[in-house]
């Protein structure tokens, strides 16, 4: 049995004692995301990634303020005469993140139970796993659940708490492995803005693009960010884009006809990094 002839490995010791440290942090990726050993110190691998069509996009999440292990123990059966191992356990944790209701309403969207997860700590390593292929992967999640706010009871401030439990702890304990996460720092997470509509006619729009959480003005678009398509979907031409200050803008053409507004891709955009769901436009 191929059980019994594993190559057992030595123990000499080596100049290189990394351990994960205190989780601070996650990367959440799609089940298929992976990177060579090279591309794992490039900023723009990772920051691409993150502005990705939503199918393939990563999320770097804001930072942890509390971290508790609830993992799984090993159980084992215990007889007059042996005692035998049942299971391995596995690893399961709960983060909390103090931040704002935007961030906390955000988290809910996240909810899954397939994908994948890289680990951050503070001594600025991620911890992910190597495939048979030899790419870096996150590891497998079996659960990330968002749950509900803990308030401030006068000894604890408010958080967002949320419980990632991973699929297989064989996945770390077997191919496990640990890198520098250093560009995390230079990661830009991406701003959801929301589009207002304050007047349509069949030759202007005036609109207003505000950051969606807390309304900043979003100001220096021009007029090839905006997208103007009619009720088919077909394109309709925007000759000029006029930014009047505070979130502002008035866009100018002929003959539009009713539709929506909407901005380019996050990726297309001339502002970084910035993703807008389309707003419905009524021309009167």
């Amino acid at each position: 049995m191929a059980e019994c002839n594993v190559r057992r490995k030595n123990f000499g010791l080596v100049n290189c004692n990394t351990l994960p440290g205190l989780i601070s942090g996650m990367i959440t990726t799609p089940e298929d995301f992976k990177v060579t050993d090279e591309q794992t110190a490039l900023v723009a691998t990772w920051q691409n990634a993150m502005i990705a069509s939503l199918a393939d996009r990563i999320y770097y999440w804001p930072p942890f303020a509390q971290v508790e292990n609830i993992s799984q123990e090993a159980t084992y059966e215990d007889t007059p005469l042996a005692y035998l191992p049942i299971q391995d356990g596995n690893y399961r944790f709960r983060f909390s993140i103090s931040q704002n209701l935007c961030i906390h309403k955000a988290m809910f969207t996240h909810r899954s139970s397939q994908g994948r997860a890289f680990l951050y700590d503070r001594n600025g390593m991620l911890t992910g796993t190597r495939d048979a292929n030899g790419f870096i992967r996150g590891l497998r999640i079996q659960l990330l659940h968002t749950e509900k706010l803990q308030f401030n009871d006068g000894s604890v401030s408010t958080k967002s708490p949320l419980v990632l439990a991973l699929a297989d702890n064989v996945e770390l304990d077997r191919d496990g492995v640990i890198f520098d996460g250093s560009f995390v720092n230079s990661l830009e997470r991406i701003h959801d803005v929301e589009i207002k509509i304050l007047s349509a006619a069949a030759n202007e729009i005036v609109c207003t693009v505000k950051i969606a959480c807390d309304g900043t003005p979003l100001e220096g678009l021009e007029s090839a960010d905006f997208v103007l398509l009619d009720e088919a979907g077909d394109a309709q031409v925007i000759s000029s884009a006029t930014d009047d200050g505070d979130g502002r803008y008035t866009l100018s053409g002929s003959g539009w006809e009713s539709g929506t507004l909407g901005l380019k891709d996050v990726d297309q955009l001339s502002l970084q990094y910035y993703e807008a769901e389309v707003a419905t436009v009524t021309i009167t």
